[in-house]
């Protein structure tokens, strides 16, 4: 399903773009990490409550760059900042930043969800429902679902994953894979719990 090997070349570019943007903002990310490791190590050591208040600050701005990516990319990378928010082992300053993403997934449009659809069905959308409601009941970071009417009257949910959604999963979870690699050298607790 979810439109076979047409939608999959079309995912392409935009996989390319998504990984990029994680390339970059985890560059900024260990970049910015580095260099605070390298500014507390210079001149007399910061007290201890300067240097957890520099590294307060330090782990929000990351973690706002990382919403922004995650927005951006949409799809898995929501899911992946949800999931972020609620680990305990995450610091605290991203679990607060990333649990934004909780109700961030975007609705997409009438149009994408009928072609999508219909391609699925192999018919057009008025053979195979009687009623289809145009706004979605509900809308995650993968997937939308819309109320509907069967032909003879039965009442439906009709959950449409969004287009091209599991080519953009294959080459997300290459970049994810990397990026949890970083992850592990930045934080190095991040694992426990995963293990």
């Amino acid at each position: 399903g979810g439109g076979g090997g047409a939608e999959d070349a079309r995912a392409l570019p935009r996989t390319l773009v998504r990984c990029a943007r994680l390339a970059h903002c985890w560059g900024q990310v260990a970049w910015a990490y580095s260099s605070h490791g390298g500014a507390a190590r210079s001149g007399p050591a910061p007290l201890p409550e300067e240097a957890a208040r520099r590294l307060s600050v330090l782990h929000y701005r990351c973690a706002r760059k990382l919403l922004r990516m995650a927005r951006t990319n949409g799809g898995i990378y929501v899911k992946f900042g949800q999931i972020a928010s609620q680990q305990p082992q995450v610091p605290e300053e991203y679990r607060l930043v990333l649990g934004a993403l909780q109700d961030a997934a975007r609705p997409r449009s009438f149009r994408q969800v009928r072609r999508t659809l219909e391609l699925e069905l192999g018919r057009p959308l008025g053979e195979a429902f009687e009623a289809f409601e145009r706004r979605p009941a509900a809308v995650a970071s993968l997937a939308q679902v819309h109320r509907a009417r069967l032909p003879g009257g039965a009442e439906v949910a009709v959950k449409v994953q969004h287009a091209g959604i599991q080519a953009q999963i294959n080459a997300d979870l290459v970049a994810f894979r990397l990026a949890g690699a970083l992850a592990r050298r930045l934080f190095p607790k991040f694992e426990e719990g995963f293990g």
